[in-house]
């Protein structure tokens, strides 16, 4: 994230266009967890971030609810390890 950061930050003093939206990117991207983390206490645009890191659309998801649930039914194959830990403590 940092290296990101500093080449926009390069690329601008060089000139060249910088957008707001490399920025926002920037300073939303946030880490998770998933061995700790409460889904349902996610926004639903935080969930299609997870399933967008991992590669993966909710296709047919129309309430919040299917979004949690893919994502958990996608832990396994993503996170195994906090997969796991989740399931040994019961979350």
């Amino acid at each position: 994230m940092l290296a990101l950061l500093l080449s926009l930050v390069s690329n601008y003093f060089h000139g060249n266009v910088m957008h707001i939206r490399d920025i926002m990117w920037v300073c939303t991207e946030k880490t998770y967890d998933y061995s700790k983390l409460d889904f349902k206490k996610l926004k639903v645009s935080e969930l299609k971030n997870i399933l967008s890191e991992w590669g993966e659309q909710c296709r047919g998801c129309t309430e919040k609810s299917d979004y949690i649930q893919l994502v958990e039914e996608l832990l396994p194959k993503h996170a195994p390890d906090a997969a796991k830990a989740r399931s040994q403590g019961e979350l």
